[in-house]
C-alpha cells in the first residue's frame, strides 16, 4: 500500500487525508443524529388524549420524561397560546434543529466532487512526466517508461474515485435521515396542535 502511494505521487496525500476528514465528519454527524429521538407511537397517543382532556400544560409534564433534542421543539408547540402561534414556535424551534443537524453536510458533499478532480490532477501531472521522460530519452525509448508511467499516473484517479464514492453514499444517507426527520417532526407537530384545538 505504501509503495502505491509513493509511486501514485503527491497527490495521494490530499486524498488520503480528505477520506480521514470524512469518515470524521460522518462520525461525528452520525453521533449528532443519534440523539435525536422521535416520540414513541404510544407516548405520541398519551399526549395526544391529555391535550384533548386535560390541556398543554399537563401534556408538558408527560414530555418532561423524554429525552434528547426533540423534547425542547415539542415542548415549543405546547406552549403556544393559538394555532398560529404553535405553527411559528413549531417553525423556529425545527429550523434551529435542523441547522444543527445540516451542519458539515455541505462539506462532505465537497469533499466528495473535489476527491475526483484531486486525483485527475495527479493523473495529468503523472502523465506530463512521462511524457517529459519519454522526449528525454529520445527515439529509441523503451516502451516500458511509457507503460509504467502511466499506470502509476492513473493511480490517483483510482483513489480519488475510491474515496469519492463513499463519501457520496454517506452523504447521500445523512440527506435522507434528515429529511425524515424534519418530516416526522412537522407532522408530529401538526397532530399536537390539532389535539391542542379539539381540546379549547
Amino acid at each position: 500500500m505504501a509503495e502505491l502511494i509513493e509511486k501514485g505521487g503527491f497527490m495521494m496525500y490530499p486524498i488520503i487525508l480528505s477520506s480521514i476528514i470524512a469518515l470524521a465528519v460522518f462520525i461525528e454527524r452520525i453521533l449528532v443524529f443519534s440523539k435525536v429521538r422521535m416520540i414513541s407511537a404510544g407516548k405520541l397517543g398519551e399526549i395526544m388524549d391529555v391535550l384533548k382532556n386535560k390541556g398543554a400544560g399537563v401534556a408538558k409534564d408527560l414530555l418532561e420524561s423524554e429525552k434528547g433534542a426533540l423534547k425542547g421543539f415539542f415542548s415549543a408547540v405546547l406552549e403556544g397560546d393559538s394555532e398560529e402561534a404553535s405553527e411559528k414556535a413549531a417553525s423556529v424551534a425545527g429550523d434551529d434543529i435542523l441547522f444543527e443537524l445540516n451542519r458539515r453536510l455541505d462539506f462532505l458533499s465537497m469533499l466528495g466532487s473535489v476527491t475526483p478532480l484531486m486525483g485527475l490532477l495527479g493523473t495529468v501531472i503523472g502523465m506530463i512526466k512521462v511524457f517529459s521522460r519519454v522526449a528525454a530519452a529520445g527515439e529509441m525509448s523503451d516502451i516500458s517508461i511509457l507503460a509504467g508511467g502511466i499506470w502509476e499516473a492513473l493511480l490517483t484517479t483510482a483513489a480519488g474515485l475510491a474515496v469519492a464514492i463513499p463519501i457520496l453514499f454517506a452523504h447521500n444517507y445523512l440527506e435522507r435521515k434528515l429529511d425524515k426527520i424534519s418530516h416526522l417532526m412537522m407532522q408530529n407537530a401538526q397532530k399536537m396542535i390539532a389535539a391542542m384545538n379539539q381540546g379549547k
